[in-house]
């Protein structure tokens, strides 16, 4: 399905879709719940890997930190084209060993 025809399905502009994409506005629950329909996906599939709906306010959350600032959504958009496995966990490994030295130098 094109941006284009997305966009139309949720009665928005392709403008509009595309500040959803990028992460500069944010999607509503009902936009949320609009796009899963559109797409022929359960809502659920937005929020995979998630335990609980702790978990997913805690994702909500970090989503909204990464896309408020430039960096955030470049590391994003960056780790998303990487298809590599072991070079996604070897990122994810490093970024935690620097975010528990960051907790380290804290306390």
């Amino acid at each position: 399905m094109t941006q284009t025809a997305t966009a139309k399905a949720l009665g928005v502009s392709f403008q509009q879709l595309q500040k959803y994409e990028k992460g500069v506005d944010r999607l509503t629950p009902s936009r949320l719940a609009m796009l899963a329909s559109v797409l022929k996906v359960s809502i659920t599939f937005f929020f995979e890997g998630t335990a609980d709906p702790q978990d997913v306010a805690t994702m909500t959350d970090l989503g909204t930190q990464l896309s408020s600032s430039g960096t955030g959504v470049r590391l994003v958009q960056a780790f998303g084209a990487i298809t590599d496995v072991r070079k996604r966990a070897a990122i994810v490994a490093l970024v935690q060993a620097l975010a528990d030295r960051e907790e380290e130098g804290a306390t």
